[in-house]
């Protein structure tokens, strides 16, 4: 952004004359963040990606509307739900140059971790996505806007990979024949979670759909989770997509851009401890979504790999890359894992049962069980050490 641009914005908020410094902020692929300090306190400016989402009026009035249910549900609203500071028109974002900007208040004494291994850190990651779902379970979903739609269709995404393969060249599809088969010979996870959204056997919950580690602020010191962010693609959807994308992403030994396939395991350890924290707070799952959380980091898997090679087929339009067949490196990556999780799904169902039973044993145990702290507290946690 020109400096221009960037005066033009900042000047459309009251702290404009307090600003003592300017730095981008955060590892975001999709909105461009700064770090605005002033003499008053700490802001966050992004620029929107306009090019990814073509209605920003109703994506700020999807991010309004939840965050105000979701401050009914907190008490300390000021570091739990992020809060969006209106410009000197009252309207929450800004408009220059037909480019739009947004400012949240910055959250104190906080930190966002892009990797961890650490058990208790996972277990926290999941007690904090599901406590969101747990609080927005009582939001009538129809008043969302759709911000992509078939944002997680995998089946459409399946086609479009037919589609874009169709129009292959003889030499281009024996070059990745071994990838493409591949995909093709896994075809079943396209469909899986599909088929019971389209037969009506789960329910349509309010979803994050990038329940990525670095989109949960943690607070600095003891390290409990504080507020969800980046909820530009929340949207009417599937727990499913929710709970796989958080497994596939956090529990992967590797990186997403790990090229070197020996290195990328799936750590059961951590898949565990994720299932623990999750269960713990959404205690509302219906038995069909509990029967399927364990399959769902396969199809999130599938679906992400498959979208990379689609990609890399078509010419790398959509995702960033650094070198040419970066997005077919990602795809290996997450077949691999995809493989791996395969080779341990019956351990995976496992862990999920035995987690429902133990919560199910503990609350016959306790009745007068204490109500959990909004920052989620390590004793509520220590239930689950054993």
């Amino acid at each position: 952004m020109n400096i221009n641009t960037m005066a033009k914005v900042l000047h459309s908020y009251n702290f404009a004359n307090e600003i003592t410094s300017i730095q981008k902020y955060g590892y975001g692929r999709i909105n461009k963040t700064w770090l605005v300090e002033t003499a008053s306190g700490k802001f966050i400016l992004q620029k929107i990606n306009s090019e990814l989402f073509n209605n920003i009026p109703k994506l700020m009035n999807n991010i309004i509307i939840i965050t105000e249910h979701l401050k009914t549900k907190n008490q300390n609203t000021s570091r739990s739900v992020l809060n969006i500071i209106n410009n000197k028109h009252n309207k929450p974002f800004t408009k220059i140059d037909c480019e739009y900007f947004r400012v949240y208040e910055y959250i104190d004494n906080s930190i966002c971790y892009q990797t961890s291994k650490n058990y208790d850190t996972i277990k926290k990651l999941g007690f904090a996505f599901g406590d969101f779902q747990k609080n927005l379970s009582d939001f009538d979903q129809s008043k969302l806007y759709t911000t992509i739609p078939n944002f997680h269709n995998t089946s459409k995404r399946y086609n479009d990979f037919i589609n874009v393969l169709n129009k292959q060249s003889k030499s281009a599809i024996l070059k990745n024949k071994a990838l493409i088969l591949k995909f093709i010979d896994k075809k079943k996870y396209s469909s899986l979670i599909q088929n019971l959204i389209e037969r009506n056997e789960i329910p349509k919950r309010v979803t994050h759909n990038d329940t990525k580690l670095n989109n949960v602020i943690f607070d600095y010191d003891s390290k409990t989770p504080l507020a969800i962010l980046d909820l530009d693609t929340v949207m009417p959807g599937t727990l499913l997509h929710d709970f796989g994308d958080a497994i596939r992403y956090c529990c992967n030994e590797a990186s997403e851009e790990e090229t070197e396939l020996s290195k990328i395991k799936f750590d059961i350890d951590l898949y565990k401890a994720f299932c623990e924290g999750y269960i713990c707070s959404m205690t509302d799952l219906t038995q069909t979504e509990i029967n399927h959380l364990a399959i769902s980091p396969l199809v999130m898997a599938y679906e992400l790999g498959l979208r990379f090679l689609t990609d890399y087929l078509n010419g790398n339009k959509y995702f960033a890359i650094d070198y040419e067949c970066q997005n077919f490196k990602r795809a290996q990556n997450q077949m691999k894992l995809l493989e791996d999780m395969e080779n341990k799904y019956m351990l995976m169902q496992k862990i999920v049962s035995d987690t429902v039973n133990k919560i199910k044993c503990s609350d016959k145990m306790s009745h007068n069980k204490p109500e959990v702290e909004n920052n989620f507290t390590d004793k509520y946690f220590s239930d689950f050490t054993n």
